[in-house]
């Protein structure tokens, strides 16, 4: 599919190991074509581009659910997570989908955005 900014859906199905959402949800390090994958995605967790490309989520209206609509954060630096341990940053962002794997996912991605080497980016907390 076109839609896919790495590919990752095709004749076959969806490969998960090309993912851009798996990618930046995953733990731990990340391969040199993970990385380079990562480097070239503009967010530093998730990705919508299927879902915006579907046929059956277009004309959707917006939920009136508040918890969809209220509080949202729209975008997250290397700065808002400095110094933060695991505990803190969960105490930080509590409720977010992006909190379930702490905060060393979100800082390799952004650092992988900022051109950091892999082997440079994990940061354990």
């Amino acid at each position: 599919m076109r839609a896919c900014p790495a590919r990752a859906i095709g004749a076959a199905g969806v490969d998960p190991a090309r993912c851009l959402s798996a990618l930046t949800q995953r733990g731990g390090d990340v391969s040199a074509e993970e990385a380079a994958l990562l480097r070239q995605h503009p967010l530093a967790w998730g990705c919508d581009a299927c879902q915006m490309a579907c046929p059956m989520n277009r004309d959707v209206p917006l939920t009136e659910t508040p918890a969809f609509r209220e509080d949202l954060i729209d975008s997250l630096d290397a700065d808002a997570l400095d110094g933060l341990t695991r505990r803190a940053f969960l105490e930080k962002y509590p409720g977010r989908a992006f909190t379930w794997r702490g905060p060393a996912p979100l800082r390799r991605n952004l650092a992988l955005q900022r051109g950091a080497d892999t082997q440079q980016t994990e940061n354990p907390s």
